[in-house]
C-alpha cells in the first residue's frame, strides 16, 4: 500500500468521523427537543381547563412563553374542530371571559395583555385561509358569545327566583322592586346610582330586560320614578347644568334604559326630551308634597 492510498483512506475515515459527529449532534438536539416537549406536555396535562382565574391565566401565559410547541399541540386537541368562537370557553371559563374583553378598554382586563397565550393559540389554529385579522375578530365574537351566555344564565336564574318570590299589590300588579343582583328599586342615593351605572355597563342585557319589566307600558315620563326615587331626581337634572348632578353623567344607565324602550317609532332625541320631562315631573311632585306637608303643619299650629 503506497503513501497516496494510505492518505486517501485516512481522508475518507476523517469524513466518516465528521459525518458521525454531525449525526450525533443533530440527533441529540432532536432528542432534547422531544424531551422538552414531553416535559411541557406533562405540565400541560397537570393543568385543568378551562382556567377560571386571572392568577391561572397569568401562569398559563408564562408557561405558553416557555413551551409554545407543547401548548400548540394541547390547544389543537382541546379546541378540536370547533373553532375559536365556540372553543375559547374550553380554555377560559365563561365567568372569567365575562370579566374581560379583547382590547382592555372600558375598565376591563384585555386579553391582548396575554400576548404569549394569544400568539400560541393563533399558531394552533393557523391555516393558509385563516388570517391574523380574522382570528382577532373571532376572539371578539367569542367574548360576546360568552358574555351573552352569562347574561342569559343570570336572567334565567333571576326570572325563576322572581316567579317563586314575586308578590302582588292590591291592584294585582307584580311588585318588581327586587331586581337584578338583589337591588331594590327605586334607588335613592347617588352612591347606588353610581353602582347601577357600573353594573349596567357590565351586564347590559340583564338590565335591559329588567327595566322593561319595571317600567312596563307606562313610558319613561311616568316610569323613571320606578327606577330613581323622586327625592333623588329632585337633586338632579338632565344636563348637569345649574350646579346640579346631570343624569347624562350616568351614560351606561341611560343607554341601557333607552335600549329597553327603543322601537322604530321612538327616537333617541324623543327619549332625551322624555327624560327631561320625567325629571321635571318628579321635581313638581316633591314641590307639591313639601307644600302639602308644610300647609298641614301650619294648620295644626
Amino acid at each position: 500500500m503506497d503513501h497516496y492510498e494510505i492518505s486517501a483512506r485516512f481522508f475518507k475515515l476523517e469524513q466518516q468521523i465528521d459525518n458521525l459527529e454531525k449525526y450525533v449532534i443533530d440527533t441529540t438536539s432532536k432528542i432534547l427537543a422531544e424531551i422538552s416537549i414531553l416535559t411541557a406536555n406533562m405540565n400541560v396535562g397537570k393543568r385543568t381547563f378551562p382556567v377560571s382565574s386571572f392568577e391561572e391565566l397569568g401562569q398559563l401565559e408564562s408557561d405558553a412563553q416557555a413551551n409554545p410547541e407543547a401548548f400548540i399541540i394541547s390547544f389543537k386537541n382541546i379546541i378540536g374542530n370547533k373553532g375559536i368562537k365556540t372553543g375559547l370557553k374550553r380554555l377560559l371559563s365563561e365567568d372569567l371571559l365575562f370579566k374581560m374583553n379583547y382590547s382592555g378598554k372600558m375598565g376591563q382586563v384585555g386579553l391582548v395583555k396575554y400576548n404569549n397565550f394569544t400568539d400560541v393559540l393563533y399558531e394552533s389554529l393557523k391555516t393558509d385561509n385563516y388570517s391574523l385579522d380574522q382570528y382577532k375578530l373571532d376572539l371578539r365574537s367569542a367574548f360576546t358569545k360568552a358574555k351573552n351566555k352569562v347574561y342569559k344564565n343570570t336572567y334565567d336564574k333571576k326570572k325563576k327566583t322572581n316567579i317563586q318570590e314575586n308578590t302582588y299589590d292590591k291592584k294585582g300588579k307584580t311588585n318588581f322592586q327586587e331586581n337584578v343582583c338583589g337591588r331594590k328599586f327605586p334607588i335613592s342615593s347617588f352612591e347606588e346610582l353610581g353602582q347601577l351605572d357600573s353594573d349596567a355597563q357590565a351586564n347590559p342585557e340583564a338590565f335591559k330586560i329588567s327595566f322593561k319589566n319595571i317600567i312596563g307600558n307606562e313610558g319613561i315620563i311616568a316610569g323613571l320614578r320606578k327606577l330613581l326615587s323622586d327625592d333623588l331626581l329632585f337633586k338632579m337634572n338632565y344636563s348637569g347644568k345649574m350646579g346640579q348632578v346631570g343624569l347624562v353623567k350616568y351614560y351606561n344607565f341611560t343607554n341601557v334604559l333607552y335600549e329597553s324602550l327603543k322601537n322604530e317609532n321612538y327616537s333617541l332625541q324623543q327619549y332625551k326630551c322624555d327624560l327631561r320631562s320625567a325629571i321635571l315631573k318628579a321635581k313638581n311632585k316633591v314641590y307639591k308634597n313639601n307644600f302639602n306637608k308644610k300647609r298641614k303643619t301650619n294648620s295644626q299650629e
